[in-house]
């Protein structure tokens, strides 16, 4: 990624976070509480309460850092831990919910690149035109489809 030159950060046009399924900390938050509870009757309270919120701290720190960070700005566009320079980019499609199932279920390519969360909202596609990328297409769910799609085509 290049750098600017200026001290001037980059200006973030566009920015969403996608938590995973709230049933992956739900799970955590079971397996850690009864953790809790089972040290608390066995050892003492103060260990059980010790252990079960610790662990159940931990469990909600993990699942938050699973999330996926959306930001499009001016030097780059970033998805989760993708990252790409705008002048890579081809064809952005905003897909409808229907139309995002198609594209993963049944449209799906080698050389794409899923980053999916809920599907239920649709999401866009996006066309890598670099020689030295591997893949092809991001498709990526949004809660937005419509204004990540044109922010995304706005910036490249």
């Amino acid at each position: 990624m290049r750098r600017s030159q200026s001290s001037i950060p980059p200006v973030i046009k566009y920015s969403e976070f996608q938590f995973p399924p709230i049933w992956h900390a739900f799970l955590a938050l079971l397996v850690t509480i009864s953790l809790g509870i089972a040290y608390a009757s066995a050892v003492s309270i103060f260990w059980g309460w010790l252990t079960g919120g610790g662990l159940s701290i931990i469990a909600i720190w993990w699942w938050v850092s699973k999330g996926i960070q959306i930001q499009i700005s001016d030097e780059h566009i970033q998805i989760g831990k993708l990252q790409i320079d705008p002048k890579h980019i081809g064809k952005v499609s905003a897909l409808n919910a229907e139309e995002f199932l198609a594209r993963i279920r049944g449209g799906a390519h080698r050389q794409d690149v899923f980053v999916l969360r809920n599907v239920n909202r649709g999401g866009i596609e996006i066309e890598i035109r670099d020689n030295r990328d591997p893949f092809c297409h991001w498709v990526v769910s949004s809660k937005h489809p419509s204004r990540l799609a044109s922010s995304i085509s706005s910036r490249s």
